[in-house]
């Protein structure tokens, strides 16, 4: 049966002359929110994912602005300087490790980066953008930062107890704070000492809400809404509501929002504060799932998160809520590289990208693309030869190979899989294939016959080196007590290669100077770190450890260029980094996260977090472009030199935007 291609395109160019232009695809988060802030006098959101992404939104043109990778770690905290265009941004894994960076989002650029021993109860700029203020759960609990160089500064002269939400008055003269017991205390930041004595008022209060003026402040306990004197401490009104999970202040009506969840159901309730009285001007129940992030208010719009990332905008008073950002980036699957030319694997099928920029050849203009069918309607993998192109199943059914054809030809290579397939790839005319229950084969390129099959539990990754035979990766399981095993491939023995590794998951070889490097997890004590090593000699016995990360990266990637023993990691979430003989180097950094690598002469393509693409060449270590497939139809490439290529359907995303 034939295959057609159902979508050829040949690419329109736009170069982009304004320094000040910024390019960006309008997409929203691709993991869950986690953070929201606003900045109401410039009509800006700020939103921090799961994926240590933050994005700038514009709340009035109602669209991305700019796109910041943060870290690869969640963000729970954003600060905004108000008088600057820095950010404050905490992220965290949840156990051990915490870290307050600054950032000038505009430009793109870190400032510094805090350590915290611990997730802080709140964050804030003061109002002149002169210091940053943390509190922890500690008797001592405020931390105060210089805003532009990170170093620690001494306000207080004596202990605050729990702090769990902080006021800065504009002058930057007093500060207000809020403990858990029940108290308001003042103090003065010119002298560090207090003004008086600790007033008594309602405690473990939360979703506080300062006044802009500091005169009032609203909190929430048990089933209520607290309207609090912060003069006086007394309570001056409550209004009855149950299960708030978040609140925002809309700075220029002065309104205040409140998410609450009961009953299984979602509500909007908006408050004003008129005297000594809350007045509740509006409610509304959201047909939508929100999340527990917390809200955004500006401009009489309250804005809120949902699921992967859904942002959404609510107006309770005409009690409408309207989708604001979703993502839009489709799934890629895997893909591959020959000369010119680049094979996607989607969920939407095959895509196959041709251009001179595939060849280094940046001055080009020429780039097109053709979307294929996947015929079987199974997820796969894409493996390359030198000349071809071939995909296999990827799923837990067992598989087939075939050999990918743009005339609706196909061949299959073969069919001999006993279970799912973990990867495929190619070495001097075999193809090496590991399975899901461990078994790894030598298929014939030509013939699809099996050379050689073997079985072990608990094998990560494998590939051929120069004897002939097969290294494998493994879990230090079973009789064997090693993370590697050379395996002869004519007479089926298997020895051990001595390494501390609890587990191999990655291993790729260099022919040319006969270096085995490998991934894996080593741990001492109850430290685990994922490492990066070069195995020599004559049975790969001496080991050298190249690279170190203080934690589990078990979506790293090695890949070995062949032809110049040249050795491309994305451990460490840090990029992509390149060791040569003069040592390592990094490539130059891309708004996304790059794991999975891929080469093919001076091309280097990494499949990243967000499951973008992105392409470097390696002989000047630039990066050539960004690809996107697009969920709804069509796909984008942004280059760093300006240029844009994309289908019709895919313009619509595509924004030059100048801020």
């Amino acid at each position: 049966m034939k295959r057609f291609p159902f979508l050829v395109i040949l690419l329109f160019t736009t170069v982009f002359a304004h320094a000040a232009d910024h390019i960006v695809i309008n997409s929203g988060h691709t993991k869950p929110v986690n953070a929201l802030m606003g900045d109401a006098k410039n009509n800006l959101l700020f939103t921090g994912d799961e994926n240590g992404t933050v994005k700038i939104w514009d709340t009035a043109k109602n669209h991305l602005i700019k796109n910041l990778q943060i870290s690869h770690l969640p963000i729970r905290y954003i600060a905004v300087n108000p008088v600057s265009s820095d950010i404050a941004v905490l992220v965290t894994d949840n156990l051990n490790t915490f870290k307050l960076s600054v950032w000038n989002w505009k430009k793109g650029v870190k400032k510094f980066t805090h350590r915290l021993s611990e997730l802080p109860l709140s964050l804030t700029y003061s109002p002149k953008g002169t210091f940053i203020v943390y509190s922890k759960p500690d008797w001592n609990s405020l931390t105060f930062l210089d805003a532009e160089k990170g170093y620690r500064k001494q306000f207080l002269t004596g202990d605050t107890g729990i702090v769990s939400a902080v006021y800065v008055s504009a002058s930057e003269k007093t500060l207000l704070l809020y403990t858990p017991s029940g108290t308001i205390q003042y103090w003065d930041l010119r002298t560090g000492n207090q003004k008086i004595a600790p007033i008594k008022t309602k405690g473990n209060l939360t979703s506080i809400l300062f006044a802009s003026n500091g005169a009032k402040m609203t909190g929430f306990y048990d089933n209520g809404i607290y309207l609090i004197d912060l003069v006086s401490g007394t309570i001056l009104d409550t209004a009855e509501k149950k299960g708030i999970v978040g609140a925002a202040e809309d700075f220029l009506t002065g309104n205040t929002a409140f998410l609450s969840k009961s009953g299984g159901e979602n509500f909007i309730d908006t408050y004003s504060i008129q005297g000594s009285t809350l007045i509740h001007t509006g409610t509304m129940k959201l047909s939508i799932e929100a999340d527990k992030t917390g809200l955004v208010c500006s401009n009489n719009s309250v804005f809120f998160t949902s699921g992967e990332g859904v942002l959404y905008r609510s107006r309770v008073s005409s009690k409408t809520t309207t989708l604001f950002a979703k993502n839009i980036y489709g799934t890629i699957l895997d893909l591959g590289l020959t000369n010119g030319r680049m094979l996607i694997s989607s969920e939407k099928g095959f895509t196959l990208v041709h251009s001179d920029l595939l060849s280094s050849n940046t001055d080009s203009s020429l780039f097109t693309v053709t979307d294929y069918p996947v015929k079987e309607n199974v997820p796969v993998g894409i493996v390359t030869s030198p000349d071809n192109y071939y995909y296999y199943r990827k799923d837990t059914s067992p598989g087939f190979l075939k050999q990918f054809s743009t005339n609706g030809f196909e061949r299959t290579i073969t069919e001999d899989f006993q279970s799912g397939i973990n990867s495929i790839s190619f070495s001097a005319g075999y193809f090496l294939s590991l399975e899901k229950n461990g078994r790894c084969t030598m298929i014939d390129q030509n013939t699809g016959e099996t050379k050689f099959s073997y079985t072990s539990y608990g094998i990560q990754s494998i590939s051929l080196i120069h004897s002939g035979n097969i290294i494998a990766g493994r879990n230090q399981t079973g009789l064997i007590k090693s993370p590697l095993l050379n395996i002869n491939t004519s007479t089926e023995e298997v020895v051990p290669v001595r390494d501390s590794n609890i587990l191999t998951f990655k291993v790729d070889y260099d022919p040319v100077t006969r270096i085995l490097y490998s991934l894996g997890f080593e741990k001492k004590d109850s430290d685990l770190k994922t490492v990066l090593k070069a195995h020599r000699g004559k049975s790969l016995e001496i080991t050298e450890t190249l690279l170190t990360y203080p934690g589990e990266d078990s979506k790293a990637s090695v890949i070995v260029d062949k032809n110049r023993s040249r050795v491309f990691t994305t451990l460490g979430f840090g990029g992509i980094h390149m060791l040569s003989w003069n040592g390592f180097t990094s490539l130059e950094s891309s708004d996304h996260i790059p794991r999975k690598l891929f080469l093919h002469n001076n091309i280097l393509a990494s499949l990243n977090s967000d499951s973008t693409i992105s392409l470097w060449d390696t002989s000047s270590g630039k990066l050539l472009m960004d690809f996107y497939i697009i969920k709804d139809g069509g796909w984008a490439a942004v280059g760093e030199n300006g240029k844009v290529f994309a289908s019709p359907s895919a313009k619509k995303y595509i924004l030059n935007v100048q801020y």
